[in-house]
């Protein structure tokens, strides 16, 4: 699963993290409140295309766009607020980038509490995923091991899928028995 950190403006970045290229003129113009896909590579928003003659679209994600943070520890046993997609996928196999966007959707009630603001709510801060590839289930190269932040997350609650290893099996192992 792909699972972004942000950042707020103005608070130094932690040591090893490596800030994400500027964005162009005219990004701050068009909020999005949901992942959104961009070609490889670049910051441009990807071209309009051709809708068919019938004037029906695929949806090209799919599964939840909008998510909570979550306050987890990372492997290192430092708190933080993550964002994790977990049951996000990609229909078209392509190079993609994802464009998430942080709103603060609770309009403050001066006592304490919060309640859902219903109304347009400034972007607060915008990311760009590192490109990643989406293969065909025929050029799908197999499934890889699990990374130590997802085995971290699944282990604090996060509902992932876990791989134990990345091999495919010819016949049975040892344990399997």
């Amino acid at each position: 699963p792909h699972m972004p950190q942000m950042y707020m403006p103005g608070a130094p970045p932690p040591a090893g993290h490596y800030a994400q290229p500027p964005m162009p003129p005219g990004y701050g113009q068009y909020p999005g409140s949901q992942p959104q896909m961009y070609p490889p590579a670049q910051y441009q928003p990807p071209m309009p295309q051709q809708q068919p003659s019938s004037g029906m679209f695929t949806r090209n994600l799919i599964g939840s766009l909008t998510v909570n943070a979550n306050q987890l520890r990372d492997p290192s046993g430092k708190e933080g607020h993550w964002f994790v997609l977990q049951d996000l996928s990609v229909r078209t196999e392509a190079v993609f980038r994802l464009k998430m966007s942080f709103f603060d959707v609770g309009a403050g009630s001066g006592d304490g509490g919060s309640k859902l603001s219903t109304g347009k709510r400034p972007v607060l801060a915008t990311v760009f995923s590192d490109p990643f590839q989406v293969f065909s289930a025929k050029k799908f190269p197999g499934v890889i091991e699990s990374t130590e932040l997802s085995k971290c997350f699944a282990g604090q609650g996060i509902k992932i899928p876990i791989r134990k290893d990345g091999g495919k099996h010819e016949g049975k192992d040892e344990d399997d028995e």
